[in-house]
């Protein structure tokens, strides 16, 4: 069954997160958004790829690669998403899109407490910028039609992965140009809904809040999970100051 553009809106109007807050603080924003004062022990990377590049996914689908061995180190799941390649008109397109919008929620299981969001990057560091400028000067329903122009699948598949992030209050990750887009997208959808979002090398003008990482350039997703372990650090320091006792904010 396709979904529609129209029932991706009626779902956000139920869409509700803390306040953002004034300071770009690591550790107030993970206060804000960790669903409980635990440590985080159940990380997920989360890669979304469209184009059909046997070099680019073998980063992924190799357990002895980079970013599967940080993964392990880590102690995060890895899940690697190949998706059908951009949509071609407005009519079938915006049924695939808002499919594929959904079908990037599927990341978000219980038990997982920090998502690490990526895409393949297909965009234009430019483009982007002029895409999410241009989406935060719109009306919130002209985003999603406006973002077909794009034909970008892991685009769509990454605005669902923060949204579902976003209602399951867990911290999101976003790296790379594809998935710091979709952040925007989602803050042009609903005003404050990326709130829950740090940013892992900034490409685009991030929200004022957001914390933000940066480390040297590596396949996508080996920076996020550097940026991992500093959050976890985070967290396991926020918890023993609570005297361990696991209560949520």
């Amino acid at each position: 069954m396709h979904s529609t553009f129209d029932e991706i809106h009626a779902v956000l109007s139920r869409y509700t997160l803390p306040a953002l807050h004034t300071t770009a603080s690591s550790e107030a924003w993970l206060a804000a958004h960790q669903r409980q004062s635990g440590l985080l022990i159940h990380p997920r990377l989360a890669v979304y790829s469209g184009r059909k590049d046997s070099v680019f996914a073998a980063n992924y689908q190799n357990e002895a690669g980079e970013v599967a061995t940080l993964c392990a180190s880590s102690d995060a799941d890895l899940r690697f998403y190949e998706l059908a390649e951009g949509y071609q008109d407005a009519g079938s397109g915006e049924a695939a899109a808002a499919t594929t919008l959904c079908y990037g929620m599927v990341a978000v299981e219980p038990g997982v407490d920090i998502l690490l969001v990526c895409g393949d990057n297909r965009f234009d560091v430019e483009i982007a910028k002029k895409a999410a400028s241009h989406c935060a000067g719109i009306d919130a329903e002209q985003v999603l039609p406006f973002l077909l122009k794009l034909q970008d699948a892991a685009l769509f598949a990454c605005v669902g992965a923060l949204m579902a992030a976003g209602f399951a209050r867990i911290p999101v990750l976003a790296e790379g140009v594809t998935a710091q887009l979709a952040a925007a997208v989602l803050n042009a959808l609903q005003p404050g809904g990326a709130s829950h979002i740090g940013f892992v090398n900034p490409l685009l003008p991030v929200l004022a809040a957001a914390p933000q990482w940066s480390f040297p350039g590596k396949p996508p997703g080996y920076a996020a999970l550097l940026a991992l372990q500093e959050v976890q650090l985070l967290a396991a320091e926020r918890y023993a100051g609570l005297g361990s006792s696991g209560v949520g904010d």
